[in-house]
Parts: structure tokens; C-alpha cells; sequence
């Protein structure tokens, strides 16, 4: 069945959405955000994926690109496009086998950012349980609420640098 309290709220209506947005952009801490830059930490050293985000005015959305070309869906070759762009700061490490597989903790709480139409804004991500969702709240305390539409959440370790301008 659906999930009671689910990963994501989404504005209702066109209204909302924009009255909602506006408020975050009017957020003591938001800031211009058009172009993102979130290197992969490679546990193999043998290579090294710098994903970026550009913020497109025209779609209002946030077109990926990836060894500095569009990124595609090889499923109908569309570009990969999203409304909101999240960035989620965790432990993040590699346990140091041949296959590289990671260790990320996902239960607990931490920050982040919520990043839509140009702006991003400092976020709190909690999870209590391996059964419970993460949700999302504003820096207040405040349940997130997102404009509808696709949203890529990119994890990333304390001690990684990345880039939101």
C-alpha cells in the first residue's frame, strides 16, 4: 500500500508551489544556485565522475551533464532533467574491497540542501529506523515541501568538496 508518511510532500497546486518557492527564496540562508558540481568519491581511484547540474531558465529545470556533454536516458534517448536537486551530507566511505563498495549512513539525522528554480536553501535530513523514510524539514524545523516533479538526491560525504553557484 502507499507509504503514510512519505520521503517527499509536493505542493498541491501551481499556486502553491509558487508562493511556496517564493518563501524559500526569501529564506535568511538561501542563495543563488544555477550551476552544481558533485564529484562521485572514487573508491578505486581508478576513476573519477564529476556530475553537473545547470539550471536551465527557460524548462526551470536542472539538466545533468557528465564528462562535460548532456547526460542521456539510453532507455528514449531524452535528456536527463530534474525539478529538484537535493544534496545530502553523510558518512560516506569505502570499505576497501576489490568491488568498491561504500558504507553511507542513512539513519540519523543531518544537512544538506534543497535546490529548485535557481535557489538553494539549507535543509535537515532525518531517518529514524532501516524501516522509517528520510524526510526532509527546513532549517526551523519545518517539513519540506517540493514543487512536483523529478527529484535527484546526491549523497555525498563530510570531507567531499563540492560546488553550488
Amino acid at each position: 500500500g502507499p507509504v503514510d508518511d512519505p520521503m517527499f510532500v509536493f505542493f498541491e497546486t501551481d499556486k502553491d508551489t509558487k508562493e511556496g518557492l517564493q518563501a524559500y527564496k526569501a529564506m535568511e540562508d538561501a542563495f543563488a544556485c544555477t550551476h552544481i558540481q558533485i564529484p562521485y568519491m572514487p573508491s578505486s581511484g581508478r576513476f573519477s565522475i564529476v556530475p553537473e547540474y545547470n539550471y536551465n531558465e527557460e524548462t526551470g529545470l536542472y539538466e545533468r551533464y557528465i564528462y562535460g556533454d548532456d547526460q542521456y536516458d539510453l532507455e528514449n534517448d531524452e535528456k536527463i532533467t530534474c525539478k529538484n536537486v537535493f544534496i545530502m551530507i553523510t558518512d560516506l566511505h569505502a570499505r576497501g574491497d576489490s568491488s568498491g563498495h561504500m558504507d553511507i549512513t542513512t539513519i540519523g539525522e543531518g544537512k544538506g540542501y534543497y535546490i529548485c528554480e535557481g535557489t538553494a536553501i539549507p535543509v535537515i535530513w532525518k531517518k529514524e529506523s532501516q524501516q522509517d523514510t528520510t524526510k526532509w524539514y527546513t532549517e526551523d524545523g519545518e517539513r519540506l515541501v517540493l514543487a512536483p516533479g523529478k527529484t535527484w538526491i546526491s549523497i555525498v560525504a563530510y570531507s567531499q568538496n563540492f560546488t553550488m553557484e
